[in-house]
């Protein structure tokens, strides 16, 4: 009883998310259908990505996700992919290298999609593929590549004396999710004194928890999957400090 996992930029106000999960169900009665998020904001790409990532990971052997999201972009073609046990149906958009950039998967083309494809008809193929994988058949629908879209969105990196990454995420709170890792930040300041800039807004520690700091005051943590994240205490980070996806974040030493 295979364990299928939805997101999607389809909202919940139309129907489309239930005539997807109708024809999955028409295809393959026995799943389970898990819904991840269908409020990633149309065609954003970078969000999507994160919400997989960190979501996904907590799913069994065996789990196939699947992502609709921006499909017409890039190579108007759908990518079953294998990694550590676990299957991805995700669209050759960049999604999949974005979520694991080391590209340590297995990756197919499903054949048997137009070029023009309808959402219709990739609710059908869905279903296809998801009994492929289950019956372990995947390549007599799809065939092996090594060539897939690939987005060049930049990873933190050091320049000069500073540490410089990006906005990938704004949460339900507004709070801000940064990709600069709990452990690549501590790898670059060490035990020194240090200053995370975003836009004018300078922050000089690392707390705990969002109550740290009075109310409307911004501060920064590490989430529950130990990215860098920048808050503020019962407020609106993205609002009130003006940010947005692909913001820079700048971390480098305090000079004393």
């Amino acid at each position: 009883m295979p364990l299928i996992t939805l997101t999607t930029d389809y909202g919940t106000k139309d129907h489309y998310t239930g005539a997807l999960k109708g024809q999955l169900y028409y295809a393959n009665k026995d799943i389970i259908i898990v819904d991840i998020n269908h409020e990633i904001t149309p065609y954003e790409i970078i969000p999507a990505a994160f919400t997989m990532k960190n979501a996904t990971a907590k799913f069994p052997k065996g789990t196939i996700h699947i992502a609709i999201i921006n499909i017409r972009d890039g190579n108007s073609r759908y990518l079953i992919v294998k990694r550590k046990e676990i299957f991805y149906i995700v669209p050759d958009n960049g999604l999949i290298c974005m979520m694991f950039p080391d590209e340590d998967f297995l990756a197919y083309a499903y054949q048997d999609l137009a070029k023009d494809f309808s959402y219709n008809e990739l609710h059908e193929a869905l279903g296809i593929m998801i009994k492929a994988i289950s019956e372990n058949n995947i390549e007599e629908i799809s065939v092996p590549i090594t060539s897939y879209k690939v987005l060049n969105f930049a990873q933190p990196f050091v320049s000069g004396d500073v540490y410089k990454g990006s906005v990938i995420y704004i949460d339900n709170y507004k709070n801000i999710i940064t990709n600069i890792t709990k452990e690549d930040f501590y790898n670059y300041v060490q035990d020194k004194p240090f200053i995370i800039s975003i836009r004018h807004n300078k922050i000089f520690k690392i707390s705990k928890h969002y109550s740290e700091v009075d109310e409307g005051e911004a501060l920064a943590l590490f989430n529950d999957n130990d990215y860098l994240e920048i808050a503020v205490n019962k407020s609106s980070a993205s609002g009130l400090l003006g940010l947005h996806y692909g913001q820079v974040v700048l971390v480098e030493h305090q000079l004393i």
